[in-house]
Formats: structure tokens, sequence, C-alpha cells
């Protein structure tokens, strides 16, 4: 297709600088003048109005570039009367404010006469094609607008002068037509291979987990005696192995597992631009540690050093991605870990500081374990209590060494091909953001190629 994709005969510069040169029989416009309305959604609450069955009220969750998916709930229909204003027909746009502005779908038939909230609406006048706007919404020209002309701290948020202002281009209507008919047909083969490359992660992850469990759980010798582990969901393990929880297998005293320093001895005033590093969830990353972009003086160092990072600790997340966890490699910067880690020292003449984090990290048992008590605490969260009473069943240092080795060796051809799906699902996407821009911009004629390429067969 890249070859095929050739430029309109002549071009015309336009005064916008997000567009740039369009064809010459292209015009550039504010929205506004294409629309007999843009409006914002029902901005009031609506809890006491759900219903099981009544009008459709979408959410912006329900909204993801030119389509509308999830669950779709309901609002009592007088509710909706009482906001009939705010009604969406077919071919509408909506358009989010909040969080991702400027994401946009178009209102296909079977949400007619729909509702949302506090997203913006906007009726397209007759002889305009929904589809391509919406196209451009979503395009790298019409998001990059949203984000500059955006406002707010926490989160970017749009309005509605932000919606009537933006310049679109403007094709005339049978070019339009060929954009989008262009587009939804490249786009389509374009997820379709996307979508298998994701279902081949996924399966491959899974084969990556499944050499993993079996090596920790039943070691790989596969002629090796088995006996009950007494481990919830870990039925048999090698008849010499031995069955501990955590806290036996730790450094003694508070050298052996330590939540980081309450809040309030971080607090924002007591951070630097240099010094000695703070450490949290935010760098442990996978398999890789990301350095600390936090930093405390000498005395307030000296005051928490009991939190400090030693090569071979372990450091465990405690909120958010609940457990990932990471080995402390050797000459780090000196620093501390703040209170949302958890970092543990290991008695090595039992257990390997790595062999524990790849217990935690990727062995479903100790993952299900995790999760429920986390999900049964105080606060949804991971503390040192529940580390402490996990059991897992665990060789001598000798056989962890093998069956580390064993995983890296087995697991290397799993990686491998994530890495390359990985990367081929990005340039996928670089691609298909790239041609919808360049489609509706007019930096490409479509027009040949509508005709040209035969739809694909079911």
């Amino acid at each position: 297709m890249k070859a095929e994709l050739k430029p309109y005969s002549s071009y015309l510069h336009q005064k916008s600088d997000w567009i740039g040169p369009t064809p010459s029989t292209w015009d550039v416009l504010p929205f506004k003048r294409l629309c007999s309305r843009v409006d914002v959604g029902i901005a009031e609450a609506a809890t006491h109005a759900y219903a099981e069955i009544g009008v459709p009220i979408i959410r912006g969750t329900n909204i993801r570039p030119h389509r509308i998916e999830g669950e779709i709930f309901y609002i009592e229909p007088w509710f909706a009367e009482k906001n009939r204003s705010k009604f969406m027909r077919t071919g509408d746009l909506v358009t989010v404010r909040t969080g991702y502005p400027g994401v946009t779908a178009v209102i296909p038939p079977e949400l007619d006469k729909s509702q949302c909230f506090t997203m913006i609406i906007s009726t397209m006048k007759k002889g305009h094609l929904p589809e391509f706007f919406c196209y451009f919404f979503n395009s790298i020209c019409g998001m990059a607008h949203f984000a500059v002309e955006g406002w707010g701290s926490a989160q970017t948020n749009i309005s509605v002068p932000t919606v009537q202002e933006i310049e679109v281009p403007l094709p005339p209507p049978e070019q339009q037509r060929a954009i989008v008919t262009f587009l939804d047909r490249e786009t389509a083969k374009i997820d379709k291979l996307m979508e298998v490359r994701r279902r081949q992660v996924e399966r491959l992850h899974e084969q990556r987990t499944a050499v993993i469990h079996q090596a920790v759980t039943k070691g790989i010798d596969s002629k090796i005696e088995l006996k009950s582990s007494g481990i919830q969901w870990l039925q048999e393990i090698p008849e010499k192995w031995r069955v501990y929880r955590i806290k036996h297998l730790l450094r003694p005293g508070k050298d052996g597992i330590r939540i980081g320093p309450f809040g309030s001895s971080l607090k924002a005033e007591f951070i630097r631009n240099e010094g000695y590093k703070v450490y949290g969830q935010e760098n442990v990353i996978g398999r890789s540690f990301s350095l600390g972009q936090r930093f405390v003086d000498d005395l307030k160092y000296s005051e928490l050093k009991e939190y400090s990072l030693r090569s071979g600790d372990i450091l465990i997340t405690m909120m958010g991605s609940i457990g990932r966890c990471i080995v402390v490699p050797e000459n780090i910067q000196a620093g501390i870990m703040d209170s949302h880690l958890i970092r543990i020292g290991v008695d090595t003449r039992k257990i390997l500081p790595q062999y524990l984090t790849l217990l935690i990290e990727e062995t479903p048992y100790v993952r299900a374990t995790i999760q429920l008590e986390s999900k049964g605490s105080i606060m949804d969260g991971l503390n040192s209590g529940i580390i402490k009473q996990i059991s897992i069943a665990i060789p001598d240092i000798q056989e962890q060494l093998s069956i580390m080795t064993h995983i890296k060796r087995e697991t290397a051809k799993f990686d491998t091909l994530t890495i390359k799906y990985g990367l081929e699902i990005e340039l996928l996407a670089e691609y298909r953001s790239s041609l919808i821009s360049h489609a509706v911009t007019g930096k490409i004629d479509v027009r040949d190629l509508v005709s040209a390429v035969a739809p694909e067969q079911p």
C-alpha cells in the first residue's frame, strides 16, 4: 500500500499551522461553521435516575477513537426528557472533554436518541460527513490541537469553544466519502493484524508462565518423587523440597523486612533536587530498576538511614500494581525507600533473593495468595504481615540456581518473540496514525485507491 500512495496534483498554503498545505480544491474552516450544534451533555448528577431499561447514557469510559464500547448504562425516560436538549442522534459526534480530551466517536443507529454525561456533542450540517471529521479529531493533527488548547493541571480539559474554534480541513463531499471508505478499509486491515499479534503475545506470556510455574513447583527433573505440599493452590512438590513461611527465610532483626517511613517523614518540604535518592513504586518497573528523581539532604538521610537500600535487598510494591518486585542491583546510588515499598533481606543460606523475587512476581500460587490477602486487609494493599505469612516451597540453593538457569534458557525464546511482536504492534500503530493524518489533511490522494482496492472476502 505504501508504494501506491501519492499526493494531490496541486496544493494551497493555509494559515493553519496544524494542518499545513491542503489540496487546491479543499478549504479550511472553524469547525463551528460546519455544525448546527456544539453543546455539552448532561452536567448534573444522575445516580438517582439510573434504570435497568430506559434511555442509553454514554460515559467517557465508553468512548474510544471512532467507536463506542463497553457497558452502556440507562437512565429513566423522565430524566432524559428533562434534559431533552441533550439528546444525541445518529451521526452526531461525541467528544471526550476530560482525561483524554478530543477522543471522538460517531453515534451509531442503535444509540439514536441517547444522551451523554458532560461530553461535547456536535451535530453537523447536512452535506458534511461526520465520520470524516471524527477521523480528523482522532488524528495526530487533531489531538495535538486539543492537547495544546486544553487547560487544567491535574487533567487536561477542553471546552465547547475549543471544539468550535478548531480549524478543520474541508474536502468536497465526494472526497470526504472516499477518504472515509479508504480509512475504514485500511485501518480494519491494520487492526486485524495488530489483534493477531496481541493474541500471539498473550499466548507467549501464558507459555512463559507455564514454564516458570512448572520449574518452581515441580523442579526440572521429571522423574523425581513428589509429596503433598500442604499449600493452598499448590498440590504436589518434589519430595526433598521444604515448605517455609517467608518470615522464616528472612535475615534476623529489623533488617529482615521493613516498610518505608511514614509519609510525614518524607513530606514535600523535605524533597530536594539533589542529594540522596528517594526510591518509590515508580522505580520498580518490570525487571529493571529505574533511578529515582527525588532526593533528600544529608540531615534527612541520616535521620532515615534505617530505610536505606543495599545491594541484594528485595523491594516490593504495596499499592496499585501490588507485588511488583525487584532485587536491588550492585553499586546502587545511596538512597532511601518511601512508604509505598517493602524492603526484604533474605537469609541467603536458605533462599536466593532472585529466586524469591521469581516466586513473588511470576508464580500463580504466590500471586493468588498476595491478591486475596491484599484485598482482605483494612485498606486494599500489601503489607509486611501478609508477606511474612505467605508459604512457599523451595529446594536447596544449588537447585535454585539450576532452576533459574533453566528458566532463563527456556523463557529467552518467549521474551525474544514478545519483544519482536511488541515492536511490530508499535510500528503498525504508528503507521495507522500516520495514514489517518495524511489522508484527512490531504497529504495523500486516496480517490483512485478506493475504486482500485476490492473489498476483502469474509
